[in-house]
């Protein structure tokens, strides 16, 4: 006797979804049936049971294969194949056979990693922040992200990352499975921070969260004046008075998060100028607000006209200090004579002559030391070719001096602008070009101008002659 074939209503569909399985007797045969499926490891019947021999007389029967019945078989795919299967009776009860239909379940687009809401708060590195003011801040934060995330029906998680504010921060710990989290860095902008949690499993299925929180502004202390100047016990300016009047003011920026929760400190100190201690401060306010602005008559008598003295300031606000250091020099007299020598409008401090101010002779300045420090990098433009090998820029007072050293060939030479390059240098207008004081690269050969120099610009020139070895070159100019 031939086994009756079992068909399904549906071969592909997704799990929950009921299926209506029809057995094919042959009318009036009488037969019995038994239904039961199988997929993956897992298995169950739909009519009857295993444990005995009943059978039932019906023709077909509906099945609703649950996700929680059929996921788990396929935790690295999104669908499995698998069978239902038909075990035919005849009247008697005897065994005919089987026969079996396969199918294709999918496990549903709902079924994603169980991920909960995200958490941001202050990393170890950063908690103070997160106790003093309890929102993150910017500049301050470096705040920790985590969340929560449980993996379905045996699928398990295999990637898990935040994005913040389009940059991705991913989890490699790996430690748990449920929890994962990672450290931002130092927050370096301010108003809202966006965080997006994803999480995807082994099925290929992603969860998302997202969570914005806002980030409080924050710049730092600012110092806006600093002014020290010596004065009489009333406040009155003098030059060689023993009392400071200082004039400051400056702010913190506002942490509000229900309440203030920023603070400011303001605290003068001074010290003889070479010492390295500064000692117990001057003055020390804690005003109400955020700001501050105040003149002030320090160290009544206590700032000798023989002495010059350093003041540092220091704003202060919860987290961090901005400094300014001040100094007030020796009392400004027409002259002072001691045992060492003169100071001429000072109180002398050192060497046989100490003068505070400028040197003329016969109308001309002797000495000019305002610009010894300063950067000539600013004034002069580096000089660049392939036969500049090294080149050298100093000041002294108002004269500026170039020195520019060229490589030609040896033995036969190289011309200018035949073997190389040298290309112009600009110096700031308002400069008056001088006599050089030493020129080994010479201003002529055979009549033709290797290089010159007006108030702008120096610039070498192509000569057909020749020159080998190593040649410089010195420029000075006076600044006007």
């Amino acid at each position: 006797m031939a086994v009756p074939r079992v068909t399904l209503s549906q071969t592909n569909f997704e799990m929950g979804t009921t299926v209506t399985i029809t057995a094919h007797r042959p009318l009036g045969s009488g037969e019995r049936i038994k239904m039961h499926w199988l997929f993956g490891a897992a298995s169950g019947y739909i009519v009857g049971n295993a444990s005995d021999w009943s059978q039932v007389d019906i023709d077909s029967a509906t099945w609703t294969p649950t996700v929680a019945m059929l996921a788990a078989q396929i935790p690295n795919a999104v669908s499995g194949i698998g069978t239902v299967y038909c075990d035919y009776f005849a009247s008697g009860g005897e065994y005919i056979g089987t026969t079996g239909a396969g199918f294709t379940a999918i496990v549903p687009a709902s079924v994603v990693p169980v991920i909960g809401s995200i958490e941001i708060f202050e990393s170890d590195s950063t908690a103070e922040v997160g106790t003093i003011v309890g929102q993150i801040v910017q500049h301050l934060s470096a705040p920790t992200l985590r969340l929560d995330a449980t993996s379905v029906y045996g699928s398990p998680i295999v990637t898990r990352k935040f994005q913040v504010n389009d940059y991705f921060y991913w989890d490699d710990s790996r430690v748990e499975d449920s929890r994962f989290s990672v450290d931002l860095p130092v927050l370096s902008s301010s108003d809202w921070l966006t965080v997006t949690a994803i999480v995807t499993d082994a099925r290929g299925r992603t969860a998302t969260t997202t969570r914005t929180v806002e980030v409080l502004p924050y710049w730092g202390p600012r110092i806006t004046d600093f002014l020290v100047q010596r004065c009489d016990a009333d406040g009155v300016l003098n030059d060689t008075g023993t009392s400071a009047k200082v004039t400051s003011s400056g702010n913190v920026p506002t942490l509000f998060n229900g309440d203030e929760k920023n603070q400011l400190t303001w605290t003068v100190y001074s010290r003889i100028v070479g010492d390295e201690i500064w000692g117990d401060p001057v003055k020390q306010t804690i005003p109400a607000g955020l700001t501050w602005a105040s003149t002030d008559i320090l160290g009544l008598g206590a700032y000798s006209a023989t002495e010059a003295y350093e003041f540092r300031l220091d704003c202060a606000d919860r987290f961090n200090t901005a400094i300014s250091i001040v100094a007030i020099t020796t009392g400004v007299v027409t002259m002072s004579w001691v045992r060492g020598g003169v100071g001429v409008s000072k109180v002398w401090e050192q060497g046989a002559l100490d003068v505070g101010g400028q040197i003329y002779q016969n109308g001309l300045e002797v000495v000019d030391s305002s610009g010894l420090d300063v950067d000539v990098s600013s004034l002069i433009t580096k000089p660049t070719g392939s036969l500049v090998t090294d080149w050298h820029a100093s000041r002294a007072g108002k004269v500026l001096t170039l020195q520019i050293q060229f490589q030609f060939a040896t033995g036969g030479g190289t011309a200018l602008g035949a073997g190389g390059t040298i290309n112009s240098l600009s110096v700031p207008a308002g400069l008056r070009p001088v006599i050089d004081a030493e020129v080994a690269l010479p201003r002529t050969v055979a009549g033709v101008a290797c290089w010159t120099a007006t108030g702008t610009v120096v610039l070498l020139t192509s000569v057909a002659t020749t020159l080998s070895g190593s040649k410089s070159a010195t420029m000075v100019w006076i600044i006007a």
